[in-house]
């Protein structure tokens, strides 16, 4: 049996009404970047041309999903910026992530139980950002696990949505998909998807009175 975790709003979620609001105060934190020098017209309409960059950068490499560098290099490539500025603008982009992050206590708690009994846990999610930052914010909240045990869309180029992430996992860690035990919040990709794969769906977390 293994216990799998979606991870955004599951086990962890941002202190903001959307998550592009966090675009909103990146602009403001790039105005005062000693280390950035950007045409006003990107500091004026940041927000719209990150999603725009993050649409075309899809378009473009019809994959299931992409990575938050490709977002930027189609932001850089679209504006004409130095090519040194793409990991400049995910380190911010992350930074600020980092900063509005909370855990979901009930999540985390349960989570911790089963990794102290030596039950097998591993994360899922349709996520841009990079296997390593999911990492070191699970570790933020106590929760330890190998990047192995992390499975993100982005970096392995199939997503939870689509069907094709769980049976990657499957085919990986060689299980049958009712062995998979999973939670998630999301109605198509963490409950409907994964049922018509015969995943084993955890309905309740178990909680300490």
């Amino acid at each position: 049996m293994i216990y799998s975790f979606d991870i955004f709003d599951t086990t962890i979620t941002r202190s903001v009404a959307k998550p592009t609001d966090l675009f909103i105060l990146m602009k403001n934190i790039l105005k005062n970047d000693s280390r950035l020098s950007l045409p006003n017209e990107i500091y004026s309409n940041f927000s719209l041309l990150r999603k725009s960059a993050e649409r075309k950068a899809r378009w473009q490499l019809k994959k299931e999903d992409i990575q938050l560098k490709n977002i930027y290099e189609t932001f850089c490539l679209t504006h004409g910026l130095p090519f040194n500025t793409i990991e400049q603008l995910c380190t911010i982009e992350l930074d600020i992530e980092a900063a509005f992050l909370r855990p979901i206590k009930v999540t985390c708690d349960h989570i911790k139980s089963l990794l102290a009994v030596g039950q097998k846990v591993i994360f899922i999610s349709d996520s841009y950002f990079p296997t390593a930052f999911i990492k070191s914010q699970l570790a933020s909240y106590g929760i330890n696990v190998d990047a192995t045990q992390i499975y993100v869309s982005g970096d392995i180029g199939f997503r939870k949505v689509s069907g094709r992430l769980y049976q990657y996992i499957f085919k990986t860690l060689q299980i049958q998909s009712q062995e998979l035990h999973h939670f998630g919040d999301n109605l198509l990709s963490d409950v409907i998807v994964p049922q018509i794969l015969g995943v084993t769906l955890i309905k309740h977390l178990e909680t300490k009175s």
